[in-house]
C-alpha cells in the first residue's frame, strides 16, 4: 500500500501521535519522513496534552490539537471533535492503535483514515495494515511508508529552542554548574507504575560508589508527578553533589537542555530514556516488570540491564511477589556497567 497520491488531495495531515513520551520521541523519524515527504502540507498533532512540550521545537507541526481526558466530560469530546471538523478535509495517520482513537476520526469525518488493525477497527478506518511484532522504529516507519512518504531520516530528534535553554541558564547559576564538571543523571521515576521503579537506596549507593572512585561528579535527580519524593530522598540522602530537578518544576521541554548538558543517564525504563538516547548520550535503563526487547532499536548508546527471573517481564503494576527482579538488580552490578562505559569513553574513573 501506497497512498502518496490519495494524501496529495487534501491541504492538510492530522497526525494521531502515541500517547506516551517514549513512543512520541521513537516516532520522530517517522513524522520527519511525513514532513519532507510533504513539505507544503499544513501539519496538525493531535493527542495527549504533552504531544507539544515533547514536540515544540522539532519544526514539523503547524498546530496541536489536544484530547481531552475522560474527567472532562462529554462537551469537552464534542468540542474537540468539533475541532479536527474544523480543520477541512484531512488525511489523517493513526500511530496509536486503540479503537477509541480511529473513533475520534471517524466521528469527526476525517476522510482518509490509515492505521494499523486492531480489535476491529479497520471497520472504521479507510485504510489499514495488519501489525507485526517488530522494533518500534520499524513499527512507526511501515506505516508511514505506506502513508506514501519515502523513509529517508532514522534518527531520534529532540530539538532545542532558546526559551529552554534559557531556563536551563538560571537553574545553571543557581546550582553554580561550572561546564566541566562531570554531569550524570539518575531518573528514579517511572509513569507506568512501581514495578518499574529501581529501589531508591539502590540509586543512593550508586551514586556514592561513583563518588568514591571520582571526585566532583554531580547528579541531576529527576522527578516527574508522583515521584518528588523519591527525587527528595535520593537527593538528601547523596548530599551536596546531587540537584534536585524535581523542585525545579521544569516540564518536558524545559528539560531538555539538562539532557544535553550530562554525559551518563542512569534512568528506569521511562520515557525520559528517549530525551537521552536522541541527544546520543550513553544511558544505561534498567528494567523490571518491562521487557527490552520491545522497544529494541535506537540501539546506540543504550545499555539495558535486567536481573533475569522466572516471572519477568510480567507486565504488571504492582509486584504480586516479592519484587525480585529489582531487588537482584543490586548497585553493584550497575557500577560495574556504568565503570565500563568510562572506559569506553575515556573518563577517569578509579
Amino acid at each position: 500500500m501506497n497512498l502518496f497520491n490519495e494524501v496529495e488531495k487534501y491541504d492538510t495531515i492530522l497526525v494521531r501521535l502515541p500517547n506516551w513520551v517514549g513512543d512520541i520521541v521513537m516516532c520522530t523519524p517517522s513524522l520527519r519522513n511525513l514532513k519532507e515527504s510533504f513539505p507544503q502540507k499544513k501539519f496538525v498533532a493531535t493527542g495527549k496534552s504533552n504531544i507539544k512540550d515533547v514536540l515544540r521545537s522539532n519544526g514539523i507541526f503547524d498546530e496541536f490539537l489536544y484530547k481531552p481526558g475522560k474527567d472532562q466530560g462529554i462537551s469537552a469530546y464534542v468540542n474537540y471533535i468539533q475541532k479536527i471538523r474544523q480543520l477541512g478535509p484531512s488525511a489523517g495517520i493513526l500511530y496509536t492503535n486503540s479503537v477509541g482513537t480511529a473513533m475520534d476520526f471517524f466521528l469527526a469525518r476525517v476522510p482518509l483514515r490509515l492505521g494499523y488493525k486492531n480489535e476491529m477497527r479497520e471497520f472504521i478506518l479507510t485504510h489499514s495494515i495488519p501489525r507485526n511484532k517488530e522494533p518500534m522504529d520499524k513499527y512507526y516507519a511501515r506505516l508511514t511508508r505506506a502513508f506514501g512518504a519515502e523513509i529517508q531520516s532514522n534518527d531520534l530528534e529532540m530539538g532545542l529552542d532558546e526559551s529552554c535553554i534559557k531556563i536551563f541558564e538560571i537553574v545553571e547559576r543557581k546550582y553554580n554548574i561550572d561546564s566541566k564538571e562531570f554531569i550524570i543523571g539518575l531518573n528514579p521515576g517511572a509513569g507506568f507504575g512501581e514495578t518499574k521503579k529501581w529501589l531508591s537506596d539502590y540509586y543512593v549507593d550508586l551514586a556514592k560508589k561513583i563518588l568514591e572512585v571520582r571526585s566532583g561528579v554531580r547528579f541531576f535527580v529527576f522527578g516527574g508527578p508522583g515521584d518528588e519524593d523519591r527525587a527528595d530522598y535520593i537527593s538528601d540522602e547523596i548530599g551536596e553533589s546531587a540537584i534536585n530537578l524535581s523542585k525545579e518544576s521544569l516540564g518536558l521541554h524545559n528539560i531538555k537542555p539538562f539532557f544535553h548538558r550530562m554525559q551518563l543517564f542512569v534512568t528506569n525504563d521511562s520515557g525520559l530514556r528517549w530525551y537521552s538516547l536522541s541527544m546520543k548520550k550513553p544511558t544505561v535503563v534498567l528494567f523490571g516488570s518491562s521487557d527490552p526487547s520491545l522497544t529494541n532499536c535506537f540501539m546506540e548508546n543504550f545499555y539495558p540491564l535486567r536481573n533475569p527471573v522466572h516471572c519477568s517481564p510480567c507486565k504488571n503494576r504492582v509486584c504480586p511477589t516479592d519484587f525480585a527482579c529489582m531487588k537482584g538488580l543490586t548497585a553493584g552490578k550497575v557500577f560495574h556497567v556504568v565503570h565500563e562505559i568510562a572506559q569506553k569513553n575515556n573518563w577517569a574513573m578509579s
